[in-house]
């Protein structure tokens, strides 16, 4: 049971929430009234830290009480505004208020260090992820498709019957290149085309065969070598498995912490009114 609970992402939720909190009050005590701003021990150290940071020296005494002066002058403005209810209805605190939750649960999925069990279970379920991909060596012939249709159909048929005979078929004059070397799919996609690709997969190796058609005409193709994908091993796409182990971490846990929300709260959405036919 306790086991159970120790994996649950709103408890986990809840936790550095609650640490968010105590750093908050580390850092902003509670005020005696609206008119009195404390600078806590904890922010001078904050400002002292900033200060280094950027001047790569430690300040000095007069500078930290530049700095909260200047801090105190910036949470003067900001009661100021809220006081006037500037901070009411505006998009731009609103977006940035959701980005700050959103950010929370990013570092809340990123806190969760998977076992060696886990990533590899996450490994074999989504193996398709993490294949190496189809690898050809070929030849190809070009054929332009700009020329009239009984012409395209008598150059196909005569490269029919080269093809039977085992002779390399004609085409046509061309920048793309004849051979191509342990070529990966996705390579070939980007110069051929998705449906090229797709047919070159069904092509047998060590004959003339076509043609088939890419965006930019039609291929006659002799295939030296194709490597089928392959499962890369997990030692090699580890840090891949662990970027999407906490991709799909967050959306559970924004998943999770979104029903929650929709449990708590009630929503009530305005039915526009319907006309009445006269």
């Amino acid at each position: 049971m306790l086991k159970t609970l120790l994996k649950e992402p709103l408890l986990h939720f809840i936790l550095i929430a609650l640490l968010f909190f105590v750093a908050y009050q580390q850092l902003n005590p509670p005020q005696e009234n609206d008119f009195t701003i404390s600078v806590s021990e904890g922010r001078l150290q904050l400002l002292k830290n900033q200060f280094t940071e950027r001047w790569k020296r430690e300040p000095l005494p007069e500078e930290i009480q530049n700095s909260a002066m200047l801090y105190a002058i910036n949470e003067m403005y900001l009661r100021e505004a809220r006081a006037l209810a500037m901070d009411k209805g505006d998009t731009v605190i609103d977006r940035r208020i959701k980005q700050k939750m959103d950010y929370m649960l990013e570092d809340l999925a990123a806190t969760k260090q998977p076992t060696a069990e886990e990533i590899q279970a996450f490994y074999q379920t989504n193996a398709e992820r993490y294949m190496a991909p189809d690898i050809y060596s070929f030849q190809q012939v070009y054929l332009s498709m700009d020329r009239p249709q009984a012409e395209l159909e008598q150059k196909q048929a005569e490269n029919k019957v080269l093809l039977a005979s085992g002779k390399t078929p004609e085409g046509d004059q061309t920048l793309l290149p004849k051979n191509l070397q342990q070529q990966p799919d996705f390579q070939i996609e980007r110069r051929f085309g998705k449906a090229f690709v797709a047919e070159l997969k069904g092509l047998d190796v060590g004959q003339w065969q076509g043609p088939i058609k890419s965006g930019l005409g039609l291929h006659y193709i002799l295939i030296a070598e194709k490597n089928p994908a392959t499962l890369q091993p997990l030692a090699a796409v580890q840090e891949t498995v662990l970027q999407d182990m906490q991709y799909q971490n967050r959306l559970e846990l924004v998943k999770t912490f979104e029903q929650k929300l929709q449990e708590k709260y009630t929503v009530i959405i305005a039915q526009p009114e319907t006309e009445v036919a006269p």
